[in-house]
């Protein structure tokens, strides 16, 4: 039997988390998508980033990150909307997407603070809170969270 790298371990368990408390179907990837068909409908993603170690008083403290994403294809240009880069309703449903799973890490919030594979949540950044470059570029709303943990070993 393999022994998982335990950002990776994070990453599958907090999957399981994510998927039983918002009701979605993350996917465990390494890199988000760049072709609108892959995310026709809103698609989750859950990536492992990085490990770092840090001592202090002769301890070693385990820092883990990992990436989640959410992504959409733009809609289709509408007499309402002729360019779907213009399309704010669109953007503001992603946005809110986006935010219920912030959520669940901000005080209050079903995984803020419990202890996920023998980690506990610590930070959350979300910046940019879009990629620009993956709406002009590939027609992709993608938004993507970066989340630490500190290994509890």
């Amino acid at each position: 039997m393999t022994t998982l790298v335990p950002v990776v371990e994070l990453a599958k368990a907090l999957k399981t988390e994510l998927d039983s408390a918002l009701g979605v179907d993350f996917q465990r990837v390494y890199a988000p998508f760049m072709s609108a068909e892959d995310c026709a409908t809103d698609t989750y993603l859950i990536m492992a980033n990085t490990e770092e170690i840090s001592t202090k008083r002769r301890i070693d403290i385990l820092k883990l990150s990992i990436v989640l994403a959410y992504q959409l294809k733009l809609p289709d240009a509408s007499p309402d909307y002729r360019d779907p880069l213009k399309n704010t309703p669109f953007f503001d449903g992603c946005m809110e997407k986006v935010e219920d799973i912030k959520a669940l890490f901000r005080e209050g919030g079903a995984l803020n603070e419990k202890s996920i594979s023998n980690c506990v949540f610590q930070s959350i950044s979300n910046s940019p809170i879009y990629r620009p470059d993956f709406l002009v570029d590939y027609q992709i709303f993608t938004s993507e969270i970066k989340l630490d943990f500190l290994s509890e070993e």
